[in-house]
């Protein structure tokens, strides 16, 4: 039996998305591989912009795999490929109408927001490194979590939060929010969240709403809360940030944060 290698924390069923004709097209989705979609990636270390396919961007090699046993390992990934399977679906709806209008969409995209939190390589290798301080083994975090996703408290403690707080939905006729290798932009005040290239979220954590409050709607951004977007997502960024045009990642690329953050 194989085994899954590289493990996407970005996976490459939504990051499709950021090539254009995938996004646009649905009968091209239908008959494309989305691993295989072609996109333009600003690759942080090597400071270069270059020509790329979804399957060979954010992933981390071995991230869901433990040993066993000295010949035996347990792969991980079909945790993630059964996360991923409960949203698929809602996901490529709202991506498509470019719009969130009930409180069920609202909790699948709360849902989808709290799998990538966990799913980041940064985050998931730190609790991997906790379970090592403590004298545990990778495949005891891998029970756990597995034990942890089946109940319904665990997923209520997650999602509550967000469902609770001011939404404010912006969105864009064309492609405007490129996609960082972190794409929850969190800080203490919001966390900012490109769902698609074409939409944007605000989740407000200091305004509290009741959970079926209906998101604030916004056709057009100003210039600071876009620059607010791009710093937080280059500042966020340690391996790439891919978009459908060069023109618009070049842009990034000669902006002061990009290159202060080259420097350090």
């Amino acid at each position: 039996m194989s085994i899954t290698k590289k493990n996407h924390y970005n996976p490459c069923f939504w990051t499709a998305y950021w090539n254009h004709d995938y996004y646009h097209n649905h009968e091209y989705r239908k008959s494309a591989n989305a691993r295989n979609q072609k996109i333009q990636s600003l690759n942080l270390k090597g400071n270069k912009i270059l020509p790329s396919k979804t399957e060979d961007v954010f992933f981390e090699k071995r991230m869901g795999l433990a040993n066993v046993s000295e010949n035996e390992v347990l792969d991980f990934e079909n945790f993630f490929t059964t996360s991923e399977n409960l949203i698929k679906e809602p996901l490529f709806s709202i991506i498509e109408k470019n719009e969130i209008d009930s409180l069920e969409e609202k909790t699948h995209i709360s849902s989808f927001i709290s799998d990538m939190i966990l799913r980041h390589y940064k985050n998931f290798n730190g609790l991997i490194d906790d379970y090592n301080k403590k004298g545990k083994q990778k495949i005891e975090l891998f029970i756990d979590l597995k034990n942890d996703y089946s109940t319904s408290d665990f997923h209520k403690a997650q999602i509550i939060p967000l469902l609770s707080s001011e939404w404010i939905i912006y969105q864009s006729k064309d492609f405007k929010f490129p996609l960082g290798d972190n794409p929850i932009l969190m800080n203490d005040k919001n966390i900012l969240f490109a769902l698609s290239p074409k939409m944007l979220i605000r989740i407000n954590y200091k305004k509290k709403v009741l959970p079926d409050t209906a998101c604030v709607v916004k056709h057009k951004m100003n210039y600071f809360t876009y620059r607010n977007f791009m710093r937080r997502t280059i500042i966020s960024s340690d391996r790439e940030i891919i978009f459908n045009e060069v023109g618009v990642l070049e842009k990034w690329r000669k902006s002061k944060v990009y290159q202060k953050k080259q420097k350090n």
